[in-house]
């Protein structure tokens, strides 16, 4: 049986980080206090993943090399920050979170949203309290509670939805194709049509066309 390169240990610290990382980073674009998760580098994962690395892991190296994190395990991690910043910010909730809500709260009799998209957006999809689509714009009312029981039904509907999708990606990855087949160069015809460069690249035992 095939031993995964991966350990129990690096997953757990991936998902320790994973969770700080995504609670950091959207409170703090939020408030303003840091933009951790700003841009598409991502600069939050970087910075944990530099700190894991070269400092945290280094000097776990040097004291113990059987606690060391293998390379397997850093490029896990590294892959589970990337994720864990850009979900929560700007690579998928700052903007599902806002497009949901816009034709209810920008809708004027001017462009008619009313008519043209509330029959078609699903109970399901969005809050169905306009104060609270609100607040969400302009802020609570100061001492007043997030209304959590607004958002949570049609939040469990979205993520149910993005987990269903990303396992499908996962399955569909994993399925295995079977490999390209090509003509053999020798069942070419000869003359302008068949350049050296053609049966080069459609040799016998070539599964794959190169890239170049």
């Amino acid at each position: 049986m095939h031993k995964s390169p991966f350990s129990l240990r690096g997953l757990l610290i991936g998902v320790v980080l994973s969770l700080a990382i995504g609670l950091l980073a959207p409170y703090g674009i939020v408030f303003n206090y840091y933009w951790i998760g700003f841009n598409p580098s991502s600069p939050g994962a970087l910075f944990f993943f530099f700190v894991l690395t070269f400092i945290v892991n280094t000097i776990v190296g040097l004291i113990s090399r059987h606690f060391e994190l293998s390379k397997a395990d850093l490029v896990l991690i590294y892959c589970m920050l990337l994720m864990a910043v850009t979900v929560p910010t700007w690579g998928l909730m700052f903007f599902l979170i806002g497009t949901l809500v816009y034709p209810f709260y920008y809708a004027t009799p001017e462009n008619n949203y009313a008519e043209l998209f509330y029959d078609s957006i699903p109970t399901w999809m969005v809050p169905q309290d306009f104060q609270a689509i609100k607040d969400y714009y302009e802020g609570l009312p100061q001492g007043a509670a997030i209304p959590w029981s607004v958002w949570l039904e049609p939040m469990g509907y979205w993520l149910a939805l993005i987990y269903s999708d990303k396992l499908y990606a996962d399955l569909y990855e994993c399925h295995p194709t079977p490999p390209m087949v090509h003509p053999r160069a020798s069942d070419l015809p000869d003359g302008p049509t068949a350049t050296e460069h053609d049966r080069e690249r459609l040799r016998p035992g070539r599964t794959h066309r190169p890239f170049l």
